[in-house]
């Protein structure tokens, strides 16, 4: 039972990989989002992949103004 408690706080406890703004900019994942990320992200920060698929989507989701 112990065992299980283990394997469950392992998984809670991994971090995700982080990337920096270059790193991201150069990905095959973001190839067409470029200059959005260019954009949107900080050059000092360093972001996960889920972060900045939910920077990109509230980005996008955002009413635009006339």
């Amino acid at each position: 039972m112990s065992k299980n408690i283990l394997d469950v706080n392992e998984i809670n406890t991994k971090k995700k990989p982080i990337f920096s703004k270059r790193q991201l900019l150069n990905s095959k994942k973001y190839q067409h989002q470029k200059d959005l990320l260019n954009a949107i992200l900080e050059n000092d920060k360093s972001y996960s992949l889920s972060e900045v698929d939910k920077l990109i989507n509230d980005f996008m989701k955002k009413k635009v103004n006339n």
